[in-house]
């Protein structure tokens, strides 16, 4: 239903008695500046639509109610799951017709004796049952086809991401084309251009609706019975990351903003942030704000459409900090990229140092050389970094790139006091094949010996923010006593749904999936009821 703001302000004693919904709210809000351009009213608004607000729209739409869903995003291919590589999941139509399909218990058990027990045991509960279900609305409504090879052989005994993991077929264009799609079949309105602003109250402080703004109606203001947050975390918000990441300054690799709006309006009705604050690694490599582009590529296989330099991140070499000193087992953080966030993430800038000898090894030998896991060497491939000199002297003029004759001369150059100091206990680890340091593998000590010496000026880089608002096991919204906010619903990357450090790869998409399909459902028949 569309109203001005005029109409719908002359029209509000008349509703007070036909009972209408906008009618909760005072009238004096007409004072409030600026007035809206348009008023609308749904049973149920989601703020984002990445991969928790599709679900979370189609969950409440299944509910019967009507969702308007908003994003500021120009259309649905420039949201955020459209390249994700697939989600964990559990129950769905695809593992249901094997022997031994992974089950909740299992799934959960496995994931809160991992963390122990660091799980919002409530949400966990929910969100996993709601995975299989989410995955074949996915299925059914938007024609989405997995990869589910590893199901007809999977065991109890087999790794918990082959009994879990289904990949998406279809990326880009097509899979928004999916996504719609799925929209279309459950009557969900979209609105994109469209930034979700601030929540509405009533005169006694309940939320009544949400103020967005559009690039091409100007303000306005969706009169509601819920709304379910999904904006995506506050990746791209640097006061959020020096507040929750002790400081630390992430690079998005996301499509999506992620600058915590929606984390600031729940909060602004009340709600309390959650104790856990993590990322999901960008698992190929770096970043660098001073680079241009400042992320790399999505496989260490592919062409890179960034500065090969930037993946030495996870490549074998001696890593330090801000002071010159090494902080973690490098060759962890060569076999584990997709789970080394913590230790990155905690330094914030950190430096990758190697010599003359490794510069040519870039330069002459595939990316497979330099890890020592069948995993990872599979995924390298043989791809060579030919034109490593160049890339490199790309670096220097962008300014994070770094070489000397001397040792000493690059800790100057850098003011990085303990590095000399530093290198020579590593090469004498190197030597003597054992690291009594932080106990790296011999086979990623690699001695930085041959002059001229190379530093490269790192950052982290992440898809998205872990950690949120407090929710319970329907992702409503909590405040500081645990009790529940009517009508605001959280999930995805606005909820506090996960643990540090990210546990299990495809849980973010999965658990985006789930929550949001939770939240959805829970606004849609609190709406209808």
């Amino acid at each position: 239903m569309e109203m001005t703001r005029r109409s719908f302000i002359a029209s509000t004693a008349g509703a007070i008695a036909a009972g209408s919904l906008a009618a909760s709210v005072a009238i004096a809000e007409e004072a409030a500046a600026p007035q809206a351009d348009k008023v609308l009213e749904a049973d149920v608004v989601v703020a984002g639509l990445g991969t928790s607000g599709l679900m979370a729209s189609v969950g409440a739409a299944k509910q019967g109610a009507r969702v308007i869903a908003v994003d500021r995003a120009s259309m649905l291919a420039a949201t955020t799951d459209i390249f994700t590589h697939g989600p964990f999941i559990v129950g769905s139509k695809l593992q249901l017709q094997y022997e031994n399909p992974l089950t909740v218990e299992e799934a959960m058990t496995y994931l809160q004796e991992r963390s122990n027990y660091a799980y919002n045991g409530q949400s966990l509960r929910t969100i996993l049952e709601a995975t299989g279900r989410a995955a074949n609305i996915l299925i059914d409504d938007g024609g989405f086809v997995f990869d589910n090879s590893p199901f007809p052989t999977s065991t109890p005994e087999s790794e918990m991401i082959n009994r879990a993991a289904h990949t998406y077929d279809g990326r880009g264009a097509e899979r928004a084309d999916m996504f719609q799609k799925m929209l279309d079949a459950n009557s969900v309105e979209t609105m994109f251009g469209t930034k979700a602003q601030s929540l509405i109250f009533d005169a006694e402080g309940a939320i009544a609706g949400i103020r967005c703004e559009s690039e091409d109606e100007g303000i306005i203001d969706i009169y509601t019975k819920a709304v379910v947050l999904c904006t995506g975390g506050f990746l791209g918000n640097a006061e959020y990351q020096k507040k929750y990441f002790a400081g630390a300054n992430v690079v998005s690799k996301a499509v999506a903003v992620g600058d915590g709006a929606g984390i600031d309006m729940a909060l602004s009705a009340g709600a309390q942030i959650g104790k856990t604050f993590s990322i999901v690694m960008n698992e190929y490599g770096g970043a660098n704000t001073k680079a241009f582009p400042i992320t790399g590529s999505n496989s260490f296989a592919s062409a890179n459409p960034g500065n090969d330099f930037l993946r030495l991140a996870h490549l074998a070499c001696m890593f330090v900090d801000a002071n010159g000193a090494r902080f973690t087992n490098e060759g962890y953080l060569a076999e584990n990229p997709f789970y080394s966030g913590e230790p990155l993430t905690r330094q914030s800038t950190y430096y990758a140092i190697f010599d003359e000898a490794y510069m040519t090894r870039l330069e002459t030998e595939p990316f497979a050389n330099f890890f020592h896991t069948a995993k990872m060497v599979r995924g390298a491939g043989d791809k060579v970094l030919e034109n490593a000199r160049e890339q490199f002297a790309e670096a220097v003029e962008q300014e994070w790139g770094y070489k000397a004759d001397t040792l000493e001369e690059l800790a100057q150059a850098l003011s990085l006091p303990m590095l000399p100091a530093a290198v020579e206990k590593y090469n004498a680890a190197a030597e003597a094949g054992f690291d009594d340091e932080f106990f790296t593998k011999p086979e990623y000590l690699i001695p930085v010996l041959q002059a001229p010496f190379y530093a490269i000026e790192l950052q982290p880089s992440a898809y998205m923010s872990l950690g949120g608002i407090k929710c319970n096991g329907n992702c409503q919204a909590l405040d500081e006593r645990n009790v529940v906010i009517n009508g605001l619903y959280v999930a995805g990357g606005d909820a506090d749904i996960h643990t540090a450090p990210y546990l299990q790869n495809g849980s973010a998409n999965g658990f985006a999936l789930g929550s949001g399909l939770i939240a959805g459902e829970a606004a849609g028949a609190s709406a209808m009821a």
